[in-house]
């Protein structure tokens, strides 16, 4: 049985492949910082990815093959504002994990994000420079390079926006149904240009890119169309059942906090080419997936 060490498993993203790689008959290992952990049935080590202690005696009890590193302080805004939390997590904890996964020979894919790029062109390549705008690009470029020297094999993938159904606050879908249940109006952006996967796409992805020895370095996982936040909850409203008019683009006094890259857009035409079962969707495939079509 193979077995799979998820780091970030209680997120949103690593709880979601968690589950997949149980379905899948893996010997699955789950890393966290929370209590508990959101899949019962993985072994969960409750550790912080920035301990190399603490990682070096994960890794050597669980030996992984497969080793994915979802672990991340996301939130933009707080990351500008806690830059040590957000540098040990998100850069010199996937180095971290980048060494370990050498050393102990696993399979690693690292996730990154479109927030690498300036947001100032049409759309990005793998071979574009990167350019953050804010402290978290800033850290995930850095982790980008740290993972790619400690892990030359290792896979980078780059996503844009995730959508999928949550419990908590993540996926867009159940965030705009709770606030278009609780009030008149969500609120969202127009002035910020994505490319979104849904998250089953993501995660079919995921496991190809795993098993596909020969292959590493950078990739971009996204839909094959772009369109601005508010256009993405908007349709999704209308999917769920409410007006779409109700969602409404974000007054400018409430745009505050951290510099936003304004395009988002991933080019997928090197996971077009690499990838033989999983196929980059369109948009309205994306939206109906992350809503549980199928």
């Amino acid at each position: 049985m193979d077995s799979i060490l998820i780091i970030g498993g209680n997120g949103f993203l690593g709880s979601h492949l968690a589950t997949r790689a149980g379905l899948l008959g893996m010997r699955v290992s789950v890393v966290g910082t929370a209590q508990f952990a959101a899949v019962p049935d993985a072994a969960y080590f409750r550790a912080d990815i920035g301990d190399v202690d603490a990682m070096q005696t994960v890794f050597q009890t669980v030996s992984p093959r497969y080793v994915v590193n979802a672990a991340a302080i996301a939130d933009i805004d707080y990351a500008e504002q806690h830059p040590k939390e957000a540098l040990r997590v998100n850069a010199l904890g996937a180095e971290i994990c980048g060494k370990l996964a050498t050393q102990y020979r696993a399979r690693h894919l690292f996730f990154s994000s479109d927030a690498v790029f300036d947001g100032e062109k049409a759309a990005y390549s793998e071979d574009d420079a990167t350019g953050p705008c804010n402290y978290y690009g800033k850290t995930k470029e850095l982790a980008e390079r740290m993972v790619a020297a400690a892990d030359p094999d290792a896979v980078i993938a780059r996503v844009s926006l995730l959508l999928g159904r949550s419990n908590g606050n993540s996926g867009v879908v159940d965030p705009i149904r709770r606030r278009l249940e609780a009030c008149d109006v969500a609120f969202s952006n127009s002035d910020q240009i994505r490319t979104p996967i849904d998250i089953d796409t993501l995660a079919d992805a995921t496991f190809e890119l795993l098993t596909k020895q020969d292959y590493s370095g950078l990739i971009h996982l996204a839909c094959t169309e772009v369109a601005s936040k508010l256009e993405i909850c908007r349709d999704i409203a209308r999917k769920l059942g409410y007006d779409p008019e109700r969602v409404q683009p974000y007054p400018g006094e409430s745009a505050r906090g951290a510099a936003r890259h304004r395009n988002g857009v991933l080019c997928v035409d090197k996971a077009v080419r690499v990838l033989k079962q999983t196929r980059m969707p369109t948009l309205a495939g994306t939206i109906a997936r992350a809503m549980g079509a199928k």
